[in-house]
């Protein structure tokens, strides 16, 4: 009997512990979604790295602004700042209706955006004469309607787990995962293809063709009569593209061309001259500042090769003189 008596006792205790896990769950939940719920402005530099022009030494950097929260934000400003150099070409990507991009001094480049919807971002690329050949470091103000930006995390804090702002465990939770798939699944990849680059390039370079819609070029691809090499299927793509004189077609050409050189693995040379094509394509599509960019990285691979090509090469070699 006195057993009898002592359980209802323990149940109880069992009954509130569990309400209070179960009460606890749903306020750290409801508070995280809460939180998600604000506006969260960011940005970070994405590229700053120097290059050898056909003339001189280039710089580029890219400044990326987004929104990471469940809310719109409006009114937002970007000022980049760039002292002491000489600003050659400026270009901002996915920019929404409205905006207004100007130069208001030779060191200054100024995005007025009416809007960022949440989860998306914009980009702010410039093209510059770096002092003694070196990166150099900007000055970036980003603001919106009744917020400031902030930076976001550099790799180190990412290691560290330091954050500037609000901590977001959810989203910390996540993206390890994430990470940790995308790092096994890289990793997988690197491998398979790092240890079998003679394998047939066609079937590699169609399958990256595919992934961005071009399943026509694909398919020529495949049933090609011979082996080819990388740099032979970039030519006769690129200048399949070029023949239909459509920028935005030009543009996704160059876009899937440039991850075919971050996916296989393939010789110097062969990079060097996909890069050149990467830059005939941007070209087209009016993008100076990629075209540009991939010149300088087709001369660090290859100069001597690209100094030849470029000679048959006169509106990319004019364009790209800086």
């Amino acid at each position: 009997m006195a057993e009898d008596a002592r359980t209802p006792a323990w149940r109880g205790v069992v009954a509130t512990f569990l309400l209070t896990l179960v009460a606890g769950v749903i306020g750290g939940v409801a508070t995280i979604a809460i939180t998600q719920k604000r506006p969260r402005l960011t940005y970070d530099v994405t590229t700053n790295q120097t290059f050898s022009g056909q003339l001189e030494r280039m710089g580029i950097m890219s400044v990326r602004v987004a929104n990471e929260g469940a809310k719109e934000v409006e009114d937002v400003v970007c000022r980049l700042r760039v002292a002491d150099v000489h600003i050659v070409d400026y270009k901002v990507d996915s920019l929404p209706p409205g905006s207004m991009v100007s130069r208001p001094e030779s060191t200054l480049i100024t995005a007025a955006i009416p809007f960022v919807n949440p989860h998306e971002e914009v980009t702010l690329s410039v093209l510059y004469t770096p002092p003694s050949g070196r990166a150099v470091a900007p000055d970036i103000e980003v603001r919106g309607k009744g917020l400031s930006a902030l930076r976001a995390a550099s790799p180190r804090d990412a290691a560290t787990g330091a954050r500037p702002g609000d901590p977001r465990p959810d989203l910390l939770v996540l993206a390890t995962a994430m990470v940790a798939a995308l790092s096994a699944s890289t990793g997988m990849l690197s491998k398979y293809f790092s240890s079998r680059h003679s394998d047939d390039q066609r079937d590699v370079t169609a399958y990256v063709l595919g992934l961005h819609g071009f399943a026509t070029e694909a398919t020529s691809v495949r049933q090609s009569g011979r082996p080819q090499s990388y740099w032979s299927i970039s030519d006769y793509f690129t200048e399949q593209i070029l023949r239909s004189g459509d920028p935005a077609m030009c543009g996704r050409a160059q876009t899937a061309l440039d991850n075919l050189l971050e996916y296989a693995s393939m010789a110097s040379p062969s990079r060097a001259l996909v890069h050149l094509n990467c830059a005939r394509l941007a070209l087209a599509a009016g993008d100076r500042i990629d075209a540009v960019w991939h010149v300088g990285q087709a001369e660090r691979l290859g100069r001597r090769l690209v100094t030849a090509r470029l000679k048959h090469l006169p509106e990319l070699a004019r364009a790209t003189a800086t």
